[in-house]
């Protein structure tokens, strides 16, 4: 039951910096443009910025994702991290109370 909910809240944790790493991504890209109309692409494929002409002469700005695949990769990539980081730590704070329980390193 405590590592589903290891799972469970290292997944939200996940969740939000991986919108957190979209939102960066997004905003580099947009500020990275200058004058001219292009279509800049980052986060491994996954996001885009394109800028174009519209009518009147006016700039015409789309963003959005391109592909699902490389967010999905860099979810579980932080998913991963805090599991492993979150049960290694239960695990050393565990064997530290032992440790200190038999009188090791006192």
């Amino acid at each position: 039951m405590k590592n589903l909910l290891v799972v469970l809240s290292s997944a939200a944790v996940a969740c939000l910096l991986t919108l957190i790493t979209v939102v960066v991504t997004l905003l580099s890209l947009m500020f990275s443009t200058g004058d001219e109309l292009v279509r800049k692409v980052g986060l491994f494929g996954s996001l885009f910025f394109e800028t174009t002409e519209a009518p009147g002469g006016a700039t015409g700005v789309s963003m959005g994702v391109a592909n699902l695949g490389p967010l999905v990769g860099v979810f579980a990539a932080y998913l991963a991290v805090l599991v492993l980081a979150r049960l290694g730590w239960r695990q050393w704070r565990s064997r530290r109370r032992h440790l200190l329980a038999h009188g090791v390193g006192a």
